[in-house]
């Protein structure tokens, strides 16, 4: 059984491939189920339009493209969209350039198909099972101590 098909049961997992290189797209598309909900996109900038109407599980992104770098485009995501899951693929040359720090998952060049896909299903879980918990803490009433500290009241 493929990992992506384990993510959220009914639910389709929604992932966002950035790469300036068609070729590399193909291979990352054609590695996941055909039932993921998958859109592509040549640059960081495009990526980020795409975003700001489309909600997605997970960000695969190149580390090399013109623009804006994969880097800049996964810090970008997880400041400001806070949930998805991270990935950067990149190639064994380019592996100094990674902080290890960043918050992202890495995947070097060249790679298994079948190990990146699980890399992604396994993203796409944690990162519905985030939303999730989010959506139901946003539901439950707040703690009656912090109402009074927000509204100054005792």
């Amino acid at each position: 059984m493929n990992d992506l098909s384990r993510c959220g049961g009914a639910i389709r997992c929604r992932v966002l491939l950035v790469d300036d290189d068609p070729w590399m797209l193909r291979i990352m598309r054609a590695s996941l189920p055909p039932d993921a909900v998958v859109v592509t996109c040549a640059s960081g900038e495009e990526a980020l339009r795409v975003l700001e109407t489309e909600e997605m599980d997970v960000v695969c992104s190149d580390l090399r493209m013109p623009g804006m770098s994969g880097d800049e485009l996964l810090r970008v995501v997880a400041d400001a969209h806070g949930a998805p899951g991270l990935l950067l693929v990149t190639g064994r040359a380019d592996a100094g350039d990674v902080d290890a720090d960043a918050g992202y998952e890495v995947l070097m060049k060249p790679f298994d198909p079948g190990v990146f896909a699980a890399i992604v299903g396994r993203l796409a879980e944690a990162a519905i099972e985030r939303s999730a918990g989010l959506a139901q803490s946003a539901s439950r009433p707040r703690p009656r101590s912090l109402h009074a500290r927000q509204g100054g009241a005792r």
